[in-house]
């Protein structure tokens, strides 16, 4: 308050105090209004000094230490070590919380205040320090020219990649109250796409936004659905092999011949409700609703299987059954209903498998996830999947099947058959597919993995079948 009065600005929002908490609505309302409140604000105070709400702004409600690192070289030049604001930034409790997570990237100016004792000031073309003397035109601070590059969120043409990266680092944050996961993320969500979100995932990228995979150790989150990454605490990420604009600019490969390539091919159709809905007259009757857009290049059952049967319907009692048997807690999470083809397969820890979060990171076998071997019903391996450690005991000690549905069809290609004019799919073809495990008729993620193409007349325990799954 005191700083917003030395600037001669009349109002300041907070928002611990300025959101109603005894109000749905309105809470509900200013929270899909947080987009607009901090882009159309004056300037944004970024306090990356402070630990919690009590702590001063240093300079402001006290006195500040700053050391400013320079060498005498000679009587006419001293040299100057100069820091970026961003570095103090990685490490703060700032940095951490997910809700500064869109105050920051949606903010058009901001006023940093930095652990070095220094206040910087960004904006949209360019960043200031107080340690460089501006001369009679203020310029830009030279060492941080690229300042503003990080500030904002960049929103192109592919907004798929946007949207992994955004994610990968959102999810990584601490949240005091977990039920706030989607709510501090639904201002950054409006500006990577206008289109309708399903439990953080876009509607018009569904069937890429369900391939995320964990990062670390991920513990279950209440009252969000198991096949979203709302559902979890911990950090995900998304395969490089959906990162178009990554090959592009590496490969020097044309955009439409990597998104021919890389570009799912998918059979289900979504339906989507949550579990209060499913007691209403109208879903009785229609079943839940569709998911518009979220399959645009869907083909038909009959194409990816042939001789299979096609119904892609849903039956209306199926989720109502299931929510006679569950939990209160369970009723109010949203629920995906789709057809698709299953199958059993064993798993078998891979005690030699290392994990590559990207191209450009190390390959490790820590952050308590394991990669499993699947096997058919000659033990040919097919495939694998990502789970974490504690399925090592399980697989050990149970010899048990585990159930796997079919999302999508992929064809993974190396940069070498990328470039190549004609390349065979025969043998480049497999399914993303997710692990699934049931409880009174409700199926959850258990882990997301690849199967080979020929592996599904390979299926153990039954042949493969089309089956109708309730995803909660």
């Amino acid at each position: 308050m005191e700083l917003t009065g030395k600037l001669q600005e009349q109002y300041l929002w907070v928002d611990a105090l300025c959101i109603i908490q005894d109000s749905d609505e309105i809470m509900q309302q200013t929270i899909r209004d947080m987009d607009r409140i901090y882009a159309q604000s004056v300037l944004t105070i970024v306090a990356a000094t402070c630990l919690s709400a009590n702590d001063s702004l240093p300079g402001v409600a006290g006195k500040r230490r700053w050391t400013q690192w320079y060498q005498k070289i000679s009587p006419s030049l001293t040299l100057s070590a100069h820091f970026d604001f961003k570095d103090y930034m990685m490490c703060s409790k700032y940095n951490q919380r997910a809700w500064t997570f869109q105050e920051y990237h949606l903010a058009t100016r901001l006023l940093i205040f930095a652990s070095n004792g220094q206040v910087y000031f960004s904006c949209k073309e360019a960043v200031y320090s107080e340690e460089v003397t501006p001369g009679k035109h203020l310029e830009p601070d030279a060492a941080m020219l690229d300042g503003a590059q990080h500030m904002n969120l960049h929103l192109g043409q592919d907004r798929w990649s946007t949207y992994r990266q955004v994610v990968q680092e959102y999810t990584k944050r601490i949240l005091t109250q977990p039920r706030d996961v989607l709510d501090a993320f639904s201002g950054i969500s409006k500006n990577i796409c206008r289109e309708r979100f399903i439990d953080g995932l876009p509607v018009n990228m569904f069937d890429h936004a369900l391939l995320w995979q964990p990062r670390e150790y991920l513990q279950r989150r209440e009252g969000f659905s198991s096949w979203s990454w709302a559902g979890w605490i911990g950090q995900v990420y998304f395969s490089d092999d959906w990162c178009l604009s990554d090959y592009r600019e590496q490969h020097d490969i044309k955009r439409e011949r990597i998104q021919g390539q890389f570009e799912t091919q998918t059979w289900i159709v979504w339906h989507s409700s949550r579990g209060k809905h499913a007691k209403s007259p109208s879903y009785l009757h229609d079943g839940p609703p569709q998911l518009r857009d979220s399959a645009s290049n869907a083909v038909a059952p009959g194409m990816c299987f042939p001789g299979r049967p096609q119904n892609v319907s849903p039956t209306p009692s199926l989720l109502l059954d299931a929510l006679n048997r569950a939990d209160s807690k369970l009723q109010q999470i949203r629920y995906l209903q789709f057809w698709t083809m299953s199958a059993y397969y064993g798993i078998e820890f891979d005690q030699s498998a290392v994990v590559r979060y990207s191209s450009f990171e190390p390959e490790n076998t820590g952050n308590g996830l394991r990669r499993f071997h699947l096997r058919d019903t000659s033990g040919k391996n097919c495939g694998w999947v990502l789970l974490d450690k504690d399925w090592v005991d399980y697989s050990t000690k149970n010899m048990a099947l585990q159930e796997f549905i079919m999302l999508s069809e992929v064809r993974f290609l190396s940069t070498g058959e990328l470039k190549q004019q004609e390349v065979d799919p025969a043998e480049t073809t497999e399914f993303n597919a997710m692990m699934i495990t049931w409880n009174d008729g409700r199926a959850e993620r258990a882990g997301l993995g690849r199967i080979k193409r020929d592996a599904l007349a390979c299926s153990c325990k039954r042949p493969m079948r089309w089956k109708e799954i309730l995803l909660g």
